[in-house]
Formats: C-alpha cells, sequence, structure tokens
C-alpha cells in the first residue's frame, strides 16, 4: 500500500491528530494511508480548529503542509511559522557533526587489558559463546541461548550455580552484537529486557519514517551524518541509553569482543583494547552503539561507519603495547609457526603509522 507525506505546522510540538486518532507529532513528518483525514492538535489555542486534508500525489520532498497558527495570530505569524519549519530544516542541514565518534588516549595511557576470566574457583565450567549475524533473528536466537544457559546449573561447592554465571567470553557479529553487547552491558539479571526494548519493536520502520523526516532527510542530504549514523542513534536512543565499553567493565561481566570488517583491508577489526591502542583511541569512552551498528554497515545497504585513526597524527606520546607486533614482524620463525598470528601484526603494524615510520 502506498503511503502519503503530510507535515503540520505549529510553533511547539503536540500530538496531530487524523480523524480523532494520533498519528505524529507536528513539524515531524507523519505518513498515512491515501484519504481524506479531519486534521486537529492535542489541546487548544490554535485556530482554525481543524483542517480538512486530501492526501494524494504527496512525495517525501513535497509533503501536503498544514500550518495552524495560535489562535489570535495573524496572518504575519502564519508566516512566519513556515518559515521557521524552513529554517529548522536549513539548520539541521547546516548542523556541524562529529565526523568521528572515537576519541584519542591520553598522553602516556593505554587501554586497560581485560579482567582475569577465571576466577576464585578454577574447577567452575569456563564458557565461550560465538554469535553468529543474521539481523534481529540473530539477536533473538543469541537471547534463545542466554535463556536456556539461565534455566540450567551446575552443583557449584556449597550451591547449585546458573550456567550463564559462566559465560566468560561472547564473540560476535552482526545481528549477534545488540545480543552480545547488551548481555556485556546489563548482565543476566536483565537480559531479558532486549524482548520489550528492541526485538519486539519494528526498528525497521522507525528508521523508514526517520529517513522520512525532513529534519533528518536535510542531514542525510547536506551535512556529514550517514544512513550507519541514522541506525547508530536508533541504537542509542531505543537500546543501549548512551552505555559505553566502560559499561563492560562491571564486575563478574564476560569480555565480549564485537567484530566487524575493515572495508580498506579486508582485515577482520575487533572492538578490543588492543585494536584500540593501535589506533591510540579510547575504547572505553566509545559508545556501544557504534560497534553494533559498524559491523551492521552491509555494503550499499548502509555506508561504513568512519574511525579515527589517532596515531596517524594526534597520538601524544609512544604507542602502547607494541612489543608482540615488533617481534613477530622481525624474528624469522612466527611467520611461519603461525601465520595467523603473523597477519595480525601486520595488520596491527599498518594501523600503527609511527610504528611504521
Amino acid at each position: 500500500m502506498s503511503l502519503e507525506y503530510l507535515l503540520v505546522v505549529y510553533k511547539q510540538d503536540r500530538d496531530v491528530l487524523a480523524d480523532g486518532e494520533s498519528v505524529g507529532v507536528t513539524n515531524h513528518t507523519i505518513l498515512l494511508a491515501p484519504d481524506e483525514y479531519i486534521i486537529t492538535l492535542s489541546g487548544d489555542g490554535y485556530a482554525p480548529p481543524s483542517e480538512d486534508v486530501v492526501l494524494a500525489g504527496t512525495s517525501i520532498m513535497r509533503p501536503k503542509v498544514v500550518v495552524l497558527p495560535e489562535l489570535g495570530s495573524s496572518v504575519r505569524a502564519v508566516v512566519a511559522g513556515g518559515l521557521f519549519a524552513l529554517l529548522a530544516i536549513v539548520a539541521a542541514a547546516c548542523e556541524t557533526i562529529p565526523d568521528y565518534p572515537n576519541r584519542p588516549l591520553a598522553e602516556g595511557a593505554a587501554n586497560p587489558p581485560p579482567a582475569n576470566l577465571i576466577g576464585p574457583d578454577p574447577e567452575a565450567p569456563l564458557i565461550l559463546i560465538a554469535f553468529s549475524g543474521g539481523g534481529s533473528r540473530a539477536a533473538a536466537l543469541g537471547l534463545g541461548v542466554l535463556d536456556e544457559l539461565a534455566a540450567q546449573t551446575y552443583l557449584a561447592t556449597d550451591k547449585p550455580v546458573a550456567l550463564i554465571d559462566r559465560v566468560k567470553v561472547v564473540s560476535s557479529v552482526s545481528g549477534g552484537n545488540v545480543i552480545a553487547a547488551w548481555f556485556g552491558a546489563v548482565g543476566p539479571a536483565r537480559v531479558d529486557e532486549l524482548k520489550s526494548d528492541f526485538l519486539a519493536r519494528d526498528n525497521m520502520a522507525t528508521l523508514e519514517w526517520e529517513a522520512a523526516d525532513p529534519l533528518t532527510l536535510a542531514r542525510l542530504s547536506f551535512s556529514s551524518y550517514t544512513r550507519i549514523d541514522a541506525l547508530r542513534d536508533l541504537l542509542d536512543r531505543e537500546l543501549f541509553h548512551g552505555a559505553r565499553f566502560v559499561d563492560l567493565r562491571r564486575p563478574g561481566a564476560p569480555l565480549v569482543v564485537m567484530n566487524a570488517t575493515d572495508m580498506e583491508s579486508g582485515e577482520v577489526f575487533a572492538f578490543t583494547p588492543q585494536r584500540f591502542d593501535d589506533l591510540c583511541s579510547d575504547l572505553d569512552q566509545l559508545p556501544l552503539s557504534v560497534a553494533v551498528a559498524a559491523s551492521a554497515a552491509f555494503p550499499v545497504a548502509l555506508s561504513p561507519m568512519s574511525l579515527r585513526n589517532y596515531s596517524y597524527e594526534d597520538c601524544r606520546g609512544a604507542i602502547p603495547g607494541g612489543g608482540w607486533v615488533a617481534a613477530e614482524l622481525t624474528l624469522p620463525l612466527p611467520r611461519y609457526l603461525n601465520v595467523e598470528e603473523y597477519k595480525r601484526a601486520r595488520y596491527a603494524n599498518a594501523l600503527r603509522w609511527r610504528a611504521g615510520r
């Protein structure tokens, strides 16, 4: 079914009602089926009290615009209201968006290594999980795995312990990153909240609605804001609520390794302390939504996520943790004994600009 585009302009945000049903908010594009509607706002204080609108032949760039002025305002105020909406779109287009979501390490600092994963009982089970990709279905599958681990126990020295408490390493990619990041940040007690906070919602529909909004459209068209940034913001707003990698270092948390692909080299890019040492960048301050969105950025449909390599110009002091790289690249045997480790060292060295000067 085709959809039509409606933009109701008012001096402040109010609920827009079509035939008495709430359909959206003023000053944001609303999608409706082609039809005739009586448009009103929540509350009062505006005139006329309603508008009879026929929606047909509209588009994202040419929505049906309805201006509802404040009660008692003049024609001049009506024009001013329309100009206000136009200026809002232009301002969004000219908005300065940070190009890179990652920040540099402080001078002389290094990203803290993972905590001890074994714990006080070396005989306890040690569970490692790999979550594959596949969009929301992958996240749902991962949630099912964790729910089953929560239902199973093993007998410790004094009491039964749920197996989910012994998950110590989680490696993930694409849609699997959603459940991995969520589990790492909130732990077993809140893992099922992913159902209501994310999986039960039609997030693709939310993205489509936001893409149709004139403000978002202007940012996508005229600024450095991209489709992957829109996905990142959706994940941050609807699920992670500002959580960063430092939140994955809570007591008892597993080591979470979220993986993406470096589109320039084709190498696996893991969001780990060691990899961010290569970039001379502070992993703790990176939003979780960045890693999840980066791994979901399949070509054509979504633009790639860009990270800044601070080792190129802004890294203050020596790049930390480079001893293993030098050893792998200079000693004669490692390249023959462990080819994968040698490839990792070459990639790390390529990222460490100062090391290659």
